[in-house]
């Protein structure tokens, strides 16, 4: 297997070099002699941004295959394949900056379309560093993100195990036990909490100096202070000298806390029910971080059971779960009922995105298979199994996939909403210029499928498609169904904005990298209320237990996704007339869009917005998809409504104690 996997790195290789060979970095920005008068034109500007274009996505397709080789088999052998092939893109990005993008008084076209894409390559990003730089940075994420992928622990019971035979990995070893959490013990689940910060972040600890340090010459290469301005610089691109991007994100959360400490004061109460005064002596402290049914804490639904307002309510949840097996669901099967839900809305065929030939045997022909298809199951080899969509850039625009070690359940149907609307953004932008092959900015990409799961997760829509069979229209069911959804999605955002207030802090050196753990958890503590079950020292990285932080990846999208997500949603709704305001019969949290005569017209307003990509500024997008220029936490207020009356009632009915020591 290694030396197939070498000659397909060599082959790769080749390939691009070939095509750089061909003209190496040598796209004409003009004649200097023959414009020694004239100077530049706006006509030499436009031919040498397409063929610039030309060359990108030949490279892409390059680096992109060795980056699913990679993530797909993971291997000494594919990891140096990667990292070549990021050298390649880099030094072609850099070159064309200087011979292209900063040759040009952009500011003066008159084509919109063109100033925008020049404006674009305005900041080069991660290439601007020097050859050395880039490579040492791209080895250090590498080996993160390795570290990351390869984890195992032994199980509790076996705590000296064969970790090559008996160890557990993430996906589905560990997950399960978490997700059992109401049956395990409070010290099983503080074990392997520990455990597995063992063998990520504590292992990748004494990389996160030079980590830093490189993603600071990065940003200064490109003009900005620091990576976290370069990792915010797609956001502040759109806004207007006087906006403050920051300061919108901390109104939106000091908008949230009110219900995410409502939430986090019923939960705390009820978990100190189950797990006794003796393991949570004090019932205004924060909880500790091993008891949610999640490794990071960042979505606590898996413990629901334990704090259910109606425990005798059926929950829908679990009947989905149960009829999925009872209809003999498959995963591909699970993959087809998404791909129906986007077909409903008139949105495009996604197939392609999770058609596979490929088996999960550790033979070398399976191996090869996986490297030019979709891997929707895991595979019996090591692989990073966190749930991606992948653009190919394959010259037809037609090699779009996912990658997903899935099991067939509710969140697994859910998460594949989320990955297949990547995917149908990927199909609606295809055809623009390459620099508008994005999303409006990250958080819209994010937003999609999230839209598409809060319908998909209703009552109603699990009913018309068979796989819950009836819907109780209680309160309790109510109820329960909103503080299950809270407990997914209000909990995860004060989660999302400390990954990134973290980072931030170490780009800017507010945060020390001697104190670096230690003030991880004070952000936890401060924003979510939650604290480690074991102490902790400066010789752990907690945060890198987290895979977007050992594979280099900005984690306030997310935030942003998740405000922005209810907004589509309270938006397709209204188009769809799902949802009529102050309407009892017709409230926000129980809209299913894909419903009625009307759902072609909300699938076509975002369909409106998707084949946008980014040709135009974000807020432009987010106006015409809602009505407003800016986000806001109105709809998922709204959306909330219902349960944040009934929890406070509970919290002055049984005397909950609401925040936590050190909480303003």
């Amino acid at each position: 297997m290694r030396l197939l996997c070498c000659v397909t790195i060599v082959l790769h290789t080749a390939q691009a070099f070939k095509i750089l060979d061909e003209d190496p970095f040598s796209i004409p920005v003009y004649d200097y002699d023959q414009h020694a008068q004239a100077g530049p034109t706006e006509e030499d500007a436009a031919a040498a941004v397409e063929e610039y274009s030309i060359r990108k996505r030949e490279l892409l397709e390059f680096v992109t295959q060795a980056d699913w080789e990679y993530y797909t088999s993971i291997s000494d052998e594919s990891q140096d394949a990667s990292s070549e092939a990021a050298k390649v893109l880099a030094a072609f990005e850099k070159e064309s900056w200087k011979t292209i993008f900063t040759q040009y008084d952009y500011d003066q076209f008159e084509d919109e379309d063109l100033k925008r894409r020049f404006k674009m390559h305005s900041v080069l990003g991660l290439p601007a560093l020097e050859a050395e730089d880039f490579s040492s940075f791209n080895k250090i994420v590498s080996d993160m993100t390795s570290i990351y992928g390869a984890g195992k622990i032994c199980p509790f019971d076996n705590q000296d195990c064969d970790l090559e035979t008996e160890g557990l990995t993430l996906e589905p070893g560990i997950e399960a036990i978490l997700a059992d959490t109401a049956n395990r013990s409070w010290d099983e689940l503080t074990y392997v909490w520990t455990a597995w910060r063992n063998v990520t972040g504590r292992k990748m600890r004494e990389k996160i100096g030079d980590y830093v340090e490189l993603s600071n010459k990065a940003a200064q290469a490109n003009g900005l202070a620091d990576m976290g301005e370069l990792w915010l610089d797609p956001y502040f691109t759109d806004l207007e000298a006087d906006e403050d991007f920051r300061g919108d994100l901390e109104s939106l959360w000091n908008e949230m806390s009110p219900l995410y400490t409502s939430v986090h004061a019923y939960v705390r109460w009820r978990y100190r029910q189950h797990w006794g005064e003796e393991n949570m002596p004090d019932p205004a402290a924060p909880i500790p971080a091993h008891l949610f049914g999640n490794m990071w804490a960042q979505s606590w639904q898996g413990t629901f059971k334990m704090v259910s307002p109606f425990p005798n309510e059926p929950s829908p949840f679990d009947e989905v779960d149960e009829n999925l097996i009872k209809q003999n669901y498959t995963i591909r099967r699970i993959f087809e009922l998404s791909n129906s839900f986007y077909d409903s809305l008139g949105l495009a065929d996604m197939e392609m995105c999770y058609d596979t030939p490929c088996g999960t045997e550790d033979t070398p022909d399976n191996r090869d298979c996986v490297h030019q298809n979709p891997m929707i199951e895991k595979p019996d080899w090591d692989v990073v199994c966190h749930a991606s969509a992948w653009d190919l850039y394959k010259p037809g625009n037609d090699d779009f996939r996912i990658k997903m070690c899935t099991e067939v359940n509710l969140d697994d149907l859910i998460t594949i909403h989320h990955e297949m609307g990547h995917i149908q953004y990927f199909l609606q932008y295809k055809e623009k210029p390459l620099e508008f092959r994005d999303g409006a900015n990250p958080g819209f990409h994010e937003a999609i499928g999230d839209t598409m799961a809060l319908s998909v997760n209703t009552p109603d829509h699990l009913h018309r498609v068979g796989l819950l069979d009836a819907v109780s229209d209680s309160e309790e069911a109510d109820i329960n169904f909103l503080l299950t959804a809270a407990m997914e999605r209000v909990v995860f955002l004060p989660f999302a904005y400390t990954i990134d207030q973290f980072r931030w802090g170490l780009f800017n050196q507010s945060i020390p990298l001697e104190r670096m753990n230690e003030v991880w958890w004070q952000l936890r503590e401060k924003y979510q209320g939650i604290s480690p079950p074991v102490m902790r020292s400066e010789e752990d990285f907690d945060a890198g237990s987290k895979y977007h932080v050992a594979g280099d990846v900005s984690y306030i999208r997310y935030f942003v996704a998740h405000i922005l997500e209810y907004q589509f949603y309270r938006q397709m709704c209204l188009d769809s007339a799902n949802f009529v305001p102050n309407d009892p019969a017709k409230p926000l949290h129980k809209c299913d869009f894909s419903q009625g005569e009307l759902s072609l017209l909300a699938g076509q307003r975002l369909k409106n917005m998707l084949s946008a990509g980014s040709s135009l500024p974000w807020p432009d997008l987010l106006e015409e998809m809602t009505g407003d220029r800016k986000m806001s936490a109105g709809a998922i207020l709204d959306y909330f409504a219902p349960l944040a009356s009934w929890l406070e009632q509970q919290i002055v009915e049984n005397d909950i104690p609401v925040g936590w020591t050190g909480h303003q």
